[in-house]
């Protein structure tokens, strides 16, 4: 268990490091990006065009080979874009809202592949015990990411820090294989077996019978809507700091930097409600409570933005 534990942390932690590495280049690039509407439609139909062959490959891979698999490809991907900016491609319009889209699909599914290899090696009673501690370890990874980011945006350039989000994914890949490989047998969800859970296909859904499986849950259809609605609050104040940023007329580096400072301190605030209030609160009021005081807070931020939105 321990072993699991300190693998399934450094992991989850290599995989928040190359995404928060990654996250301030797109932003400080997208800066100069006029309309965003079209690159959240792009996005999103990215998204909705590369789930059926997910969903395609999930159901005939190992988990290993899933791992492998789409971790390659997205190494892959950030090498060529690390060769088209030291080109110095990096002022085209077509490269920014590529590497916009590419960033944000990259997030969505390094992240939804760890979580699915989790679930099946932890039981659920293990994942109510760990997940949260998990989850706290990606939080450090996107701390250390941001003062990586900081530091390395001015005195190295771009192209190193995409390099140091390329270290991160190969590390995730060996941890993925130490968690695959040392996994015990015949243990958590799958006691009753005598195969390791890693030795067989992965278990396969489609996009079809996930929404007939969340329309069919008020549990999860109001999951879904307090997502979708909070991503929609969010996406108002990005917009309209990166519309002030732009007056700015600061260079990608500088931006890049700003964009790691802010992370840095908005991810060590996540840290600390994560190990100090959030247990508490649920604790005390329940997770319904928790979820409310929250959405208050940030009401009361939005009002503040309302009356002085500056830089």
């Amino acid at each position: 268990m321990r072993f699991r534990l300190l693998v399934s942390w450094t992991w989850f932690f290599l995989v928040l490091f190359s995404y928060y590495v990654l996250k301030p280049v797109r932003d400080a690039l997208a800066t100069e990006t006029r309309l965003f509407g079209p690159l959240y439609l792009a996005t999103f139909l990215t998204v909705c065009a590369a789930l059926p062959l997910y969903w395609r490959i999930v159901g005939r891979t190992t988990r290993w080979q899933l791992v492998f698999g789409v971790y390659q490809f997205f190494v892959v991907c950030i090498v060529a874009f690390t060769v088209l900016l030291a080109r110095g491609h990096g002022d085209a319009a077509w490269l920014r809202n590529a590497f916009f889209v590419w960033v944000s699909v990259f997030n969505l599914y390094v992240v939804a592949v760890f979580w699915s290899v989790m679930a099946d090696l932890f039981s659920a009673e293990e994942g109510k015990t760990w997940f949260g501690a998990v989850a706290a370890a990606g939080t450090v990874g996107s701390i250390v990411a941001s003062l990586v980011g900081r530091l390395a945006a001015e005195r190295l350039g771009l192209p190193w820090l995409m390099a140091a989000a390329i270290g991160a994914l190969e590390l995730s890949i060996a941890m993925a294989w130490l968690a695959l490989r040392f996994e015990p047998r015949g243990s958590g969800a799958h006691s009753n077996s005598s195969v390791p859970r890693s030795s067989g296909p992965t278990s396969s859904g489609s996009l079809r019978a996930g929404l007939r499986t969340v329309l069919a849950s008020r549990y999860l259809l109001m999951i879904c809507a307090f997502t979708a609605i909070g991503k929609f609050a969010a996406t108002f104040v990005y917009n309209n700091f990166q519309h002030a940023l732009r007056a700015q007329e600061q260079g990608v580096a500088e931006r890049t930097e700003l964009f790691s400072t802010m992370n840095f301190y908005s991810q060590s605030g996540t840290l600390a409600f994560q190990a100090v209030l959030a247990a508490a609160l649920m604790r005390l009021a329940g997770v319904g409570a928790t979820l409310a005081t929250a959405c208050g807070v940030i009401v009361g931020l939005f009002a503040w933005l309302s009356v002085d939105a500056g830089l």
